[in-house]
């Protein structure tokens, strides 16, 4: 390797406490093997061709850069160092100097997609009070403006290529650019830099303005939620200026968020995903964190402590509870993208194609696979005369659907009223439904002409017009889109004694549901030979606050977990 490839670095020994200079690097291994050699105090030492190229874009040639790099500065032999400066990662990134993030090398598309980036927040002598509107306006402009910022299709997406490189999908390069200091993030790919506050900068926009294509969301959706969360947290006047924003701007940590977003990101061991998540200290786990759990809604096992131990064989894990029901019956599950112009909509957006038809946004076409899911779920709740608690089982349903959450029927005065609304369109056969459409045309129908009118139109008229149009009430939508809050990803299932709940798309018939002491929800297992293995916990309505727990422990069984 000639002078001009080769990489020679020394390693220096500092402690944190000391404040010591240097920049951090961010990067990804590729799923690559070190296979390449530098010079490391003296000695050939192998790096992945990924870090290698990222040391030989980064080094410079007429002084000493001090930076971080974890394969490097971390013995990659030693557990026992590997696991005490993991914990030390976030505090690493969040005192660095600066954090640089390696995309990797370059190529035509990336370049592009970087350099559509820095035109559209390069704002040169304009003033402050309009910097937003000239962003929207040239975000705006990738859809339908000058050529010079147009896409006019997915593939002629040019934002989309950076949001591709594989640096967004690590779980582990997130701590690493939303603990660092401000503005001390930038972007390398090649030879192409961008800072990470343009990056969000357009990605805002992006959201605000409902761009169609590229992976920009997927891609930034838990940097950007745990970025406003951390700026929150320590500055108190950015607090204030962001709860005062309109929109959906979360200041405080949710960690069911953190979770859901963070799990399409990838891992190469899976404990670090746990890992991975853990140091935001800047937060912390006090007893108001709801990390913490530190009010427990629901107590399914009453007020028992956990009671466990290991087989003899250390193998599997013995707990005690009650097998309490069996699954009989589940649903399809409710899988539909919560796109967030949803809450935008309106029949009066919708417009006519050239030949006169109806023309459907993919989200609201969403939404009505969302309410024929739920129908068929208010529909299996009909085949039961009677709910085991003694309530209704529309009242059973109602509670179940929103895993029986107090605060949403505290904050809704009309709740009751938007349920009722909602349960008479879900009940309501398509022709009543279609009735409710045509009703001022059906006036001037004789009556004995009617159904047959209705069935006509149903024919004729696009479901997805009329469905719409007859579910889309105030009422109707704010007891469905809190359902769908609370109930997608899920599935309806019933149970022997006849008792509803909701769960993962994991659950099965004929798993039981148990109650296990300790855990304050019902759990889900599947009966295995020896035992059982745990599936998932759920919600089961009437099994939630101890019901079914018995008095008498001498009730309670031994479960082993396989």
């Amino acid at each position: 390797m000639d002078d001009a490839e080769s990489v020679s670095c020394d390693l220096d020994e500092v402690l944190l406490d000391e404040e010591p200079r240097f920049e951090a690097l961010s990067y990804t291994w590729e799923n690559q093997e070190p296979s390449v050699s530098i010079k490391c105090a003296g000695q050939s030492f192998l790096v992945t061709p990924n870090c290698f190229s990222a040391l030989r874009q980064l080094r410079k040639t007429n002084r000493v850069r001090m930076l971080w790099v974890d394969s490097i500065c971390i013995d990659q032999t030693s557990i026992p160092e590997r696991n005490q400066q993991v914990s030390m990662m976030g505090e690493i990134y969040r005192n660095a100097d600066r954090v640089i993030v390696w995309l990797g090398e370059s190529d035509a598309p990336t370049i592009q997609s970087m350099r559509k980036i820095a035109a559209i927040t390069e704002y040169g002598d304009i003033a402050d009070d309009s910097l937003q509107a000239v962003l929207h306006q040239r975000v705006e402009a990738l859809k339908t403006g000058e050529s010079r910022f147009r896409a006019e299709n997915p593939s002629s997406d040019v934002i989309g290529p950076f949001f591709r490189r594989s640096w967004f999908t690590r779980l582990w390069t997130i701590q690493e650019v939303v603990l660092a200091k401000g503005n001390n993030v930038e972007i390398y790919c090649g030879d192409e830099v961008l800072s990470w506050i343009s990056v969000l900068e357009v990605v805002d926009a992006l959201r605000a303005k409902g761009y169609p294509w590229g992976e920009f969301k997927k891609a930034t959706q838990l940097q950007k939620y745990l970025t406003t969360m951390m700026l929150a947290e320590r500055y108190p006047e950015a607090r204030s200026l962001l709860e005062a924003k309109p929109g959906d701007t979360v200041t405080r940590p949710h960690m069911s968020h953190i979770l859901l977003y963070a799990r399409d990101k990838a891992s190469t061991d899976p404990k670090d995903r746990i890992y991975a998540l853990l140091d935001w200290s800047d937060v912390g786990y006090s007893d108001v964190d709801p990390r913490q759990a530190a009010i427990r809604r629901f107590c399914a096992a009453g007020p028992s402590d956990p009671l466990w131990s290991f087989t003899a064989d250390y193998q599997h894990l013995n707990v005690s509870g009650k097998i309490v029901d069996t699954i009989i019956y589940r649903t399809a599950t409710l899988d539909v993208k919560i796109d967030p112009r949803i809450a935008r909509f309106s029949l009066t957006s919708f417009s006519r194609n050239r030949a006169g038809q109806w023309i459907i946004p993919d989200f609201a076409r969403d939404l009505l696979a969302s309410f024929k899911v739920l129908r068929t779920w208010v529909e299996v709740s009909t085949w039961y005369a009677q709910y085991p608690t003694s309530e209704t089982v529309k009242s059973a349903l109602k509670r179940t659907l929103l895993n029986d959450n107090p605060d949403v029927y505290a904050r809704r005065p009309r709740f009751d009223q938007a349920f009722e609304a909602w349960y008479d369109v879900m009940t309501a056969t398509d022709v009543n439904l279609m009735a409710k459409v045509q009703a001022a045309n059906l006036a001037s129908v004789p009556l004995q002409q009617q159904e047959e009118y209705l069935r006509a139109c149903l024919r004729e008229i696009s479901e997805e017009v009329w469905m719409l149009k007859v579910s889309y009430s105030s009422e109707v939508s704010a007891y469905h889109s809190l359902a769908l809050a609370f109930s997608n990803k899920k599935c309806l299932f019933t149970t022997e004694n006849g008792y509803m709940g909701t769960g993962p798309d994991l659950v099965r018939v004929d798993d039981q549901v148990a109650l296990i002491a300790g855990m304050s929800t019902p759990v889900i297992l599947r009966p295995l030979d020896g035992g059982f293995e745990y599936v998932t916990h759920a919600y089961v309505h009437g099994l939630m606050y101890g019901d079914a727990w018995p008095e008498n422990k001498a009730e309670l069984q031994e479960i082993v977990l396989i």
